[in-house]
């Protein structure tokens, strides 16, 4: 209920004051980062004011749900990350290692089969490693989705009670063309450099792919849904494909991810939308 309450007062404050509400919220931030005994506690309290003052200024303004998505889920993903090696560095305390017992303990109380614990925690424990070298991108996961659950809940109030411009929507969201760099970059880093010999340079690559192939991914489903209402059909597909999907099962979930991610970056070249060199502003506008 806090982040709740926070998430609501720093979007109206961000939405009544535009950016003079972040000289408020700014020091507040800093303050609960660096001022705050327990880490865990202070990045749940920066993420509720990050992504309310971010929605504000983007119902505010039209900004469009790619600003505020790729802003949010970068910055919370950051701190996240920063928060985590904070702990593990200054305070001794490994956040990975405290997972493990929360997850062995709720197996324990929920009596699994002894076999099945040894399992799950036996692959755990062999891919601990890999698991470190993607930590930001397990923190950039978390991010996306509450950054997306709060801009569906935050989209439902605006369009609601204020009279604001309207905010492009999911079937308007291209990435910069710049992108692409940081896709590639990390696609090279991934097959060229040897993960045992430079593992951090690896790790680095690693990450910064497959933050992009999430971004691609999504600008994969934009395009879907902008065919969608274009040919007038349902928007009740576009969810009900992806529960189709789960229910297939992980394999096929994974395999029509990978096919989306290379769609949305051949909508790179190939602009299914049409939408322009300029077809930020353009679809902000809409």
């Amino acid at each position: 209920m806090a982040g709740l309450a926070l998430l609501a007062g720093a979007a109206y404050l961000a939405y009544r004051f535009q950016w003079r509400a972040i000289a408020a919220i700014a020091p507040l931030c800093c303050g609960l980062m660096f001022f705050s005994v327990a880490g865990q506690s202070t990045a749940s309290l920066v993420t509720p004011l990050v992504l309310g003052t971010a929605g504000g200024l983007t119902f505010r303004k039209g900004a469009g749900l790619k600003t505020y998505l790729v802003a949010t889920t970068l910055v919370l993903a950051a701190t996240m990350t920063g928060n985590y090696y904070y702990m593990l560095i200054e305070k001794k305390t490994d956040m990975l290692e405290i997972s493990r017992s929360e997850m062995a303990s709720v197996m324990e109380q929920n009596e699994a089969p002894a076999d099945l614990r040894e399992s799950i925690l036996g692959d755990f424990d062999r891919h601990r490693e890999t698991i470190k070298g993607v930590i930001p991108f397990i923190f950039f996961l978390n991010a996306l989705a509450m950054s997306s659950l709060a801009y569906l809940g935050m989209k439902v109030f605006f369009l609601r009670y204020t009279s604001g411009p309207r905010s492009a929507g999911l079937e308007f969201f291209r990435l910069n063309d710049f992108t692409i760099t940081a896709l590639i970059s990390g696609l090279a880093v991934f097959l060229l450099v040897d993960s045992s010999r430079y593992w951090h340079v690896y790790s680095v690559g690693l990450n910064l792919l497959l933050f992009s192939a999430v971004f691609y991914c999504i600008q994969a489903v934009g395009v879907i849904k902008f065919m969608i209402i274009k040919k007038g059909l349902p928007l009740f597909l576009l969810p009900a494909g992806f529960l189709v999907l789960a229910i297939l099962g992980i394999q096929a979930l994974v395999f029509t991810l990978i096919l989306l991610t290379g769609f949305g970056t051949l909508d790179f070249w190939a602009d299914f939308r049409k939408l322009g060199g300029n077809s930020n502003i353009r679809s902000e506008q809409q």
